[in-house]
């Protein structure tokens, strides 16, 4: 039914005109409603839900993808070319090798030993049983150190096998055990990198089967039993394992500490025990055939011989007078012998009477032995960290090289530098190199601080040298006169604080030791560091205690006291 919107009476559906009235229908189309499926709507809204989801998943693993990438990309990077510049140092360091030996290489480990970005390595070369094994055992088998300049042998025929590496913070080490004659059983050797050169830790010989296990480095004792050890001390501290794992950096910390204060607590005067050094010589005939059984890799001293003449620039460093670390029974001792004597000064040629060494009781073709011992240092200013060796511990020219050009003595024919410059002297680098790496550990090293050098002639500008930055070094003229340190204020005084005595090794260097019956008897000159009022003479102590003595810088016969400072 429709209504008349006139006159407002029913019509039949589908009328077009009102039969009451007239008036046209408008038709419509009726719209049926429609009936809603829950069930699509459902699955419409699901699925954009579905979508959303989707895309947000995607995102957030886009994210994590990119963070990632960020952390690891870079990490990824640099591992690959870790392994391709380790790779590369292997190959050019295992030529070198392969240039200096014919023996096959059985053992070939290739590191960053000391963590500066060049790569050394340990090798065995020699004949093995096993062919397969990561390490095999050796035997007439020579241990190489080899370094981008140098294949070094640092142990010949022996036999035993590698241990491995041991990885600590800031070092690495490689333990080689060493097996004792016809025996399958030996001493761990450890060794590292110092600069360009292979360095023995102070345990190299001590323990048994050293090796690094759950972080902690394990051996073996004389007993057999197992033991805990710390790489990164002196060597002398041991103790039985333990759960609790051992903290490298504060064994550092308390080491150094520990040197500071025994200084800080002292008084002028006061003797500490710091690094070690050769000193006494062996007389034990048992000990010094074990010693001449032991193998040894020698080394030169490169000690200079000349023409005669004392500033012709003519004199030539020699391999005549070497000498061989080796560890035998926990100690350590360094083995000398020379072919022809060490003149007093550089310039002079080899002959006995132009050395003291026969003098000394030393003569040619014999081998020495002398063990290293901690050194002792008179503190000179607690407050500053300030010590200087009591004893004279060896004997160095202070300068190898001099030339007189007819006004002027000079370091060489160039006549660019005095003869008696310390910044470029040779004894300035003996102390910072030789000596430096000799005496000391690496925890020990980070125990001495750099000290800057007031290295003024007190007589003339002329001869000053600039001002040097050094850890070791010599006392300067005005230190030997300063009275806060002990000493007396008068440089003429036979001042007995000033006296000083000196080592069996620093003998057989050639010392001169004072026979003069006297006050000065048995007591050597040392040498300062400060230049003299002449382009080639040096200050330094006589015997006697007296401290303006003058010396030629060449002469070879004057002791040495190392000075350094403590970080306090």
């Amino acid at each position: 039914m429709i209504i008349c919107p006139a006159c407002k009476k029913e019509l039949s559906d589908g009328t077009k005109f009102c039969k009451f009235c007239g008036t046209q229908i408008m038709q419509t189309d009726v719209q049926q409603p429609s009936m809603s499926n829950p069930i699509n709507e459902y699955t419409k809204k699901s699925k954009k839900s579905s979508k959303k989801v989707t895309i947000a998943i995607i995102a957030v693993l886009l994210v994590i993808a990119v963070v990632l990438s960020v952390i690891f990309i870079p990490k990824f990077i640099n591992d690959e070319k870790e392994n391709e510049d380790k790779q590369t140092a292997e190959e050019k360091l295992t030529a070198i090798l392969e240039e200096s030996t014919s023996k096959p290489i059985i053992d070939f480990v290739c590191e960053d030993y000391d963590l500066n970005g060049t790569y050394e390595a340990y090798a065995v070369v020699g004949e093995t049983d096993e062919e397969d094994a990561e390490h095999p055992e050796f035997y007439d088998a020579d241990i190489y150190f080899v370094n981008e300049k140098k294949a070094q042998p640092v142990k010949e025929n022996v036999s035993g096998k590698t241990n491995g590496i041991i990885e600590l913070e800031d070092i690495k080490y490689i333990s080689i055990e060493v097996y004792d004659d016809g025996t399958d059983e030996g001493k761990s050797f450890i060794y590292t990198v110092d600069g360009d050169e292979s360095e023995e830790h102070k345990d190299s010989g001590k323990y048994s089967d050293v090796h690094q296990e759950n972080g902690k480095i394990v051996a073996e004792d004389e007993n057999g039993e197992k033991i805990e050890i710390d790489l990164n001390d002196s060597g002398e501290n041991t103790e039985e394992m333990s759960e609790e794992p051992t903290n490298n950096n504060e064994k550092h910390d308390e080491e150094t500490s520990q040197i500071a204060n025994n200084i800080k607590n002292a008084s002028a005067g006061d003797i500490v025990e710091f690094g070690s050094y050769p000193q006494t010589k062996v007389t034990d005939s048992s000990l010094i055939t074990t010693l001449d059984s032991q193998s040894k890799v020698w080394k030169s001293y490169g000690y200079y011989t000349g023409s005669g003449d004392r500033a012709d620039d003519e004199m030539q460093s020699g391999d005549y007078m070497k000498y061989a670390d080796i560890t035998y029974d926990g100690n350590k001792y360094r083995a000398v012998t020379f072919s022809q004597y060490r003149p007093s000064y550089t310039g002079a040629a080899s002959s006995q009477d132009n050395s003291y060494q026969s003098e000394n009781g030393y003569v040619i073709n014999t081998t020495y032995y002398f063990k290293y011992e901690p050194l002792k240092w008179r503190v000179l200013d607690p407050d500053d960290g300030l010590i200087m060796c009591e004893n004279i511990i060896d004997s160095q020219a202070y300068n190898n090289t001099a030339y007189f050009n007819g006004s002027e003595y000079y370091q060489d024919s160039t006549c660019t530098t005095y003869a008696n410059d310390y910044a470029t002297s040779s004894i300035r680098s003996w102390l910072n190199e030789d000596f430096y790496n000799t005496a000391f550990v690496s925890s020990e090293k980070n125990a001495i601080q750099h000290t800057v050098l007031d290295n003024e002639c007190p007589w003339t500008s002329e001869y000053s040298s600039t001002t040097t930055q050094d850890k070791i070094f010599l006392l300067s003229y005005y230190e030997a006169i300063n009275s806060a340190y002990g000493f007396s204020e008068i440089a003429g005084d036979y001042d007995t604080a000033r006296q000083a005595s000196g080592t069996d090794y620093a003998a057989c260097q050639g010392l001169w030791i004072s026979k003069y019956t006297d006050s000065s008897y048995g007591y050597s000159w040392w040498w300062l560091r400060s230049a003299y009022e002449a382009s080639d003479i040096a200050c330094g102590v006589y015997g006697s205690g007296f401290a303006d003595v003058d010396n030629g810088v060449c002469i070879t016969s004057d002791g040495v006291r190392p000075a350094l400072k403590i970080n306090m």
